[in-house]
């Protein structure tokens, strides 16, 4: 497929599909620790598939033989936990240039208080507050199963799955 470097093509990343060719990759690997280019290719279409609303998300997230746990949308938030495989991925959309709660996020750079002794940058500690509560325990439950999770996320997303998994480390 070739690339869309169109205006909408790069700021709206649901018009075009995510895990294109799922079915001629190698599987995910969740037992490494280190960067591996074959588990990067699927947490990045992990995040594509972040974009999409939940039907959407449930489509794309399928072709990986994932399926949906949890969808979550709160404020300018929005992400999802699926699990397949022997695995867990949580997943955060980016910002979205039309969507002022992404921006104010984006913007709301002082550093506050995050956890431990560290301090996190505002708007994604807020973002990340939106839909922690509902995030938590979905995370709790599927590590006491010994599923790992993994956390991915585009732009503003990237933020939310680092300042995530501080939280659960």
């Amino acid at each position: 497929m070739p690339h869309d470097w169109s205006i909408e093509g790069l700021f709206k990343p649901q018009t075009r599909p995510a895990f294109v060719g799922a079915e001629s990759m190698p599987r995910f690997r969740p037992e490494l620790r280190e960067f591996d280019l074959v588990n990067a290719w699927w947490l990045s279409n992990a995040a594509h598939a972040a974009y999409f609303d939940e039907a959407g998300t449930r489509r794309e997230i399928a072709k990986a033989g994932w399926r949906l746990l949890e969808y979550y949308l709160h404020g300018g938030t929005e992400g999802y936990v699926a699990e397949g495989e022997g695995l867990a991925v949580l997943a955060f959309r980016g910002t979205q240039h039309d969507d002022w709660d992404d921006v104010k996020a984006d913007l709301r750079f002082p550093l506050v208080p995050f956890s431990e002794g560290t301090r996190a940058h505002t708007g994604f500690r807020e973002a990340l507050d939106q839909v922690w509560a509902g995030v938590a325990p979905r995370l709790a439950a599927l590590e006491a199963k010994g599923v790992p999770v993994w956390f991915t996320g585009h732009s503003l997303g990237a933020a939310l799955a680092v300042c995530g998994a501080a939280r659960r480390a």
